[in-house]
């Protein structure tokens, strides 16, 4: 209380008498009766949401901050470490970096700057991988489920519905910074699925160099096989670490296929390949 009679009520809820007494008679007094409300009484308090999220590489996220117990419910939004861990705007819209981690993201109160309330936003390191098999019924690697796991993928040649053909060559290439080339069922980098190979002379080579895997298989005189499912076999193995999140993109080609039809000589031929992408 002043001397002025300008009063400061307490940081506590309750009933508080104000007395102000004559300085010329101090018999003679008065008294105001001050009540703090309960609700006004209580701390500010921040919070946070949604509290912890987990997305991709350079995702954005909408963050939201309630406010409660004062009329001001401004906050300031900050990203603990840095713009190296993402970036996030006044109105809490957060983009996360181009790399694996957990980072945190705080609003505080304008009004009390002591109260704050975080979100932990995760960006996964590439466990495993995603692969999207291309469309269409032409030549195409595609999945193979049973065989596939973890960051491995297996991928099967298949070959164009109602035709057939006595074998196949691939030379495939890989980004090596994100992948590597595996063998398939032993020492070789490819698998026979579908050739009827039979009695020698026959081929199946496979090697790499690099990003560069060169396989083939393929059987002299043989009878042909009908293109009704996969024909021959490769495998990759893509390298989680903590500067791959998940949602990578890995680039494979195939920078030149050729087949061995039923009748006439080599052909060369197009090999859709889908998408594959690191996962979590």
């Amino acid at each position: 209380m002043s001397s002025t009679g300008v009063y400061r009520a307490p940081r506590r809820a309750g009933t508080f008498v104000v007395r102000a007494t004559s300085v010329a008679d101090p018999t003679k007094s008065d008294s105001a009766t001050l009540t703090v409300d309960p609700v006004v009484a209580r701390p500010v308090t921040v919070t946070v949401s949604p509290k912890e999220v987990t997305v991709g590489q350079g995702a954005i996220v909408e963050l939201t901050a309630e406010v409660t117990n004062t009329t001001v419910v401004a906050v300031t939004w900050a990203v603990e470490g840095g713009p190296a861990n993402g970036t996030v705007t006044s109105s809490g819209v957060y983009t996360a970096p181009g790399r694996a981690g957990t980072y945190t993201v705080t609003a505080t109160s304008v009004a009390d700057p002591t109260k704050s309330d975080s979100a932990v936003i995760t960006v996964p390191v590439a466990g495993t991988v995603r692969y999207v098999d291309p469309a269409g019924t032409g030549w195409r690697l595609v999945r193979n489920a049973s065989l596939s796991s973890g960051n491995t993928l297996v991928l099967d040649l298949v070959g164009p519905t109602g035709q057939s053909g006595r074998g196949a060559d691939l030379t495939l290439g890989l980004d090596t910074a994100t992948a590597s080339w595996s063998t398939v069922e032993g020492s070789e980098y490819v698998a026979n699925r579908g050739y009827e190979l039979g009695a020698a002379p026959w081929l199946l080579k496979s090697g790499v160099k690099g990003g560069t895997l060169s396989v083939g298989v393929y059987q002299k005189g043989a009878a042909a096989r009908a293109y009704d499912g996969a024909l021959l076999s490769v495998a990759l193995t893509v390298d989680g670490t903590s500067e791959r999140p998940a949602g990578t993109v890995v680039p494979l080609s195939v920078r030149k296929a050729h087949a061995l039809p039923a009748s006439g000589s080599l052909q060369v031929i197009d090999v859709a390949v889908g998408t594959l992408t690191t996962a979590p």
